[in-house]
């Protein structure tokens, strides 16, 4: 497996991404990064909460980094890879868990929308679509005559929209023939069926305002372009305007393009219903249709928990506040494993944690994880348990390794808390034949 090619994603409990696709020629990296002071003692790898073995697919390597590739020499891409991937880091203080990331292979569907033959007066306006589904999200351009139509279209009149529309303004004679849409992305691509264009002769009458193709409630994931159509016709050529309903102005960074609205990195503040308005030239005819843009988001964490350290019998709490479309459940995590309600232990409301008369086996990471449809978020806090104010905590990375048959090394590190108060440190020990010794240092 060629790790120069590999896409490198980073674990850890901060932002980032929550989705990945693997594509046929670029392994995933996974780096498990928790942001710990400490060296892990261990990384851990889990696939919809299943520990992660080595495989054809899945790599450990010796720096607890995963390396997957879904694609076998014959080209195949086993299902084995699928799913929700996390890390668990393991250190002396206790464990970390990481956000989840959903691993999806490229892919491509057949067409579920296909261009349809259209008649037009002369003057009108044509309107084809075509929508398929895929991951990465495919890329749609136009051919006539099995012709591409290069951008930027020409003539102008050809409008070309992300969402798989093509509108054809002002038709003539010479825009007829046969029309199909590409769909392509690193998974494959396919052409749609064609549809012909057919031109009548034009309607000279005055004719009432129409709105042919009005603007659709529309869901759309934070991050992902957004279209809405109003394509309206009459005689005179109907004048086109937007607006929202709730009287904000149409924010800066969205696009009109000919009569229609096009976002191309749809943000939290993009949601709302739109109104299209197409007014009748020198009159005060008019029609209107509106939409209403919901933009979905992953989970944020608005306010994680604060580190805390107290002593024997008080009472811990932990707070922690979360956003996103749909909202977001909450749970606890406790060295990486979910936290048990008890008499001592509850959640108070939502976002509450609340462990009562503190043990010294309360100590650890603690973690709120916010998960909806879209991803998971998550946030750390540590928990210090001293026996009493004042007094030392216990010393840090003890560790024994044994010199000859009769004597070992021991090491550690002062107390991380009032260990100016220390005078002296004893050690305890047992004999193997059951006698007990004890001596100070």
């Amino acid at each position: 497996m060629n790790r120069e090619k590999a896409v490198s994603v980073e674990l850890s409990c901060s932002a980032g991404p929550v989705q990945v696709v693997l594509e046929a020629a670029r392994p995933l990296l996974l780096d498990c990064s928790l942001g710990s002071s400490e060296t892990p003692l261990n990384i851990t790898w889990l696939r919809d909460g299943a520990v992660v073995s080595q495989s054809q697919t899945h790599w450990l390597l010796a720096n607890g980094s995963l390396l997957i590739s879904g694609w076998s020499e014959e080209g195949h891409a086993p299902a084995a890879v699928v799913g929700g991937y996390s890390c668990l880091s393991g250190g002396p203080s206790g464990t970390l868990s990481s956000r989840t990331l959903s691993l999806h292979l490229a892919s491509m569907s057949r067409f579920l929308h296909d261009p349809e033959p259209q008649v037009v007066s002369a003057g009108g306006t044509a309107r084809f679509e075509c929508y398929v589904d895929g991951l990465p999200t495919p890329i749609i351009t136009w051919e006539k005559d099995q012709t591409g139509l290069s951008e930027p279209l020409e003539p102008s009149r050809y409008i070309s929209l992300p969402n798989g529309v093509l509108q054809i303004l002002d038709v003539s004679t010479e825009d007829e023939g046969l029309y199909r849409c590409l769909a392509f992305n690193s998974a494959r691509k396919r052409f749609s069926q064609e549809a012909s264009l057919t031109v009548s002769p034009a309607l000279s009458q005055d004719r009432e305002v129409v709105i042919v193709a009005p603007p659709r409630n529309l869901t759309v994931v934070l991050g992902r372009p957004s279209v809405l159509e109003c394509l309206a016709e009459g005689e005179p050529k109907p004048f086109v305007s937007w607006s929202r309903q709730d009287g904000k102005p149409i924010s800066s960074d969205v696009i009109v393009l000919a009569t229609n609205l096009v976002i191309p990195d749809t943000r939290r503040h993009h949601a709302g219903v739109y109104v299209c308005r197409a007014n009748k030239p020198k009159t005060r005819e008019f029609i209107s249709s509106q939409a209403e843009l919901r933009v979905l988001a992953p989970p944020v964490i608005l306010q994680s928990p604060e580190p805390v350290t107290l002593s024997r019998g008080n009472t811990a709490r932990f707070v922690c506040n979360s956003s996103g479309d749909p909202p977001p459940s909450l749970r606890w995590l406790k060295n990486g494993e979910p936290v048990k309600s008890n008499a001592r232990v509850k959640t108070q409301s939502t976002g509450v944690l609340l462990i009562n008369q503190l043990r010294l086996d309360d100590a650890g990471y603690y973690q709120c994880i916010a998960a909806n449809s879209l991803g998971t978020a998550c946030a750390t806090a540590s928990l210090s348990v001293i026996v009493r104010e004042g007094l030392p905590s216990p010393p840090r990375h003890l560790s024994a390794s044994p010199r000859s048959s009769t004597s070992a090394l021991l090491t550690w590190d002062p107390p991380e808390y009032n260990s100016d108060q220390i005078i002296g440190f004893s050690v305890h020990y047992q004999r193997a034949s059951g006698q007990t010794a004890m001596g100070t240092i």
